[in-house]
């Protein structure tokens, strides 16, 4: 595909097939230029996919390993740590103060799932 960048003028616009895609619903726009017999098209419309992402934030006093499943993710605190959206088991691992605590978190699309825990010591 070709793009063109051009000064001559659109000599007839007529809106063409319209639907609804991935992104929301959507027009394709056909224009003729003067001194040209091809149609050229653009479409409009459609909205930002939205993210597939969140993020994962702990905390913890005393420091803790985090886990999810057997992937060591790092220390606490833990930072806004991307992972794709859905229902996860993280563990949460200080073998010198006896902590192994497994939590469920659900990470949303676009948004930061934060766990703070305090352990005695």
């Amino acid at each position: 595909m070709e793009d063109y960048v051009t000064d001559r003028v659109i000599t007839k616009v007529y809106e063409g097939k319209s639907g609804e895609g991935q992104y929301g619903p959507w027009t394709a726009w056909n224009f003729y230029v003067e001194n040209d017999d091809r149609r050229f098209s653009y479409f409009s419309g459609g909205k930002k996919p939205k993210p597939k992402e969140g993020f994962l934030r702990v905390n913890t006093d005393p420091w803790t390993a985090v886990y999810l499943d057997k992937n060591k993710l790092g220390i606490t605190p833990l930072l806004d740590h991307k992972l794709p959206v859905g229902k996860y088991k993280i563990t949460l691992v200080n073998e010198k103060q006896g902590i192994n605590e497994v939590l469920s978190v659900t990470i949303k699309a676009g948004e930061t799932a934060s766990v703070v825990r305090r352990f005695k010591k």
